[in-house]
C-alpha cells in the first residue's frame, strides 16, 4: 500500500502532520488557518510504501513553501525541490529540506500516525 503524507514545518513551533484534504483546502485558499497567519511554512510531501507489518519506506519526498497572509489564507506555493537536491537554497540562506532533528520529528509523527490508523 502507498500513502502520501503531508507535514507542515512552521517558522514558529513544532512540525505537524496535516491531513491531505485539509492541505488541499488550505493550499487552494478555500479555508484559512489563524495558526499560520503571516507565516511562511515549509511543506514536506512524503510518498511512502507501507508493508503488511505496518512498516514504512520513503519512496519520494518533495519540499515547498506555503506563505500565509495576515488573514491566514495561503498564497500559491513558492516552488518545490526533489529528493536529489533537498538542500538547494531558496533566496538567501533558507533551505528546503528539514534538518536532521526535524527529519527525526517527522518520522516520529509518521510512526504515531500509522500506529493510530490501526
Amino acid at each position: 500500500m502507498h500513502q502520501t503524507i503531508i507535514f507542515f514545518l512552521p517558522e514558529n513551533g513544532p512540525p505537524k502532520l496535516v491531513r491531505q484534504d485539509n492541505y488541499a483546502e488550505l493550499a487552494k485558499g478555500a479555508v484559512s488557518s489563524s495558526q499560520y497567519r503571516s507565516q511562511r511554512v515549509r511543506v514536506a510531501d512524503w510518498y511512502i510504501e507501507i508493508n503488511e507489518e505496518n512498516q514504512w519506506k520513503l519512496q519520494n519526498e518533495t519540499y515547498s513553501f506555503l506563505r500565509f497572509d495576515d488573514d491566514g489564507y495561503a498564497k500559491r506555493p513558492e516552488g518545490h525541490v526533489d529528493r536529489e537536491k533537498p538542500d538547494r537554497p531558496q533566496k538567501g540562506s533558507d533551505t528546503w529540506a528539514p534538518s536532521e532533528p526535524e527529519r527525526l520529528a517527522l518520522q516520529h509523527l509518521l510512526e504515531q500516525h500509522l500506529k493510530n490508523q490501526h
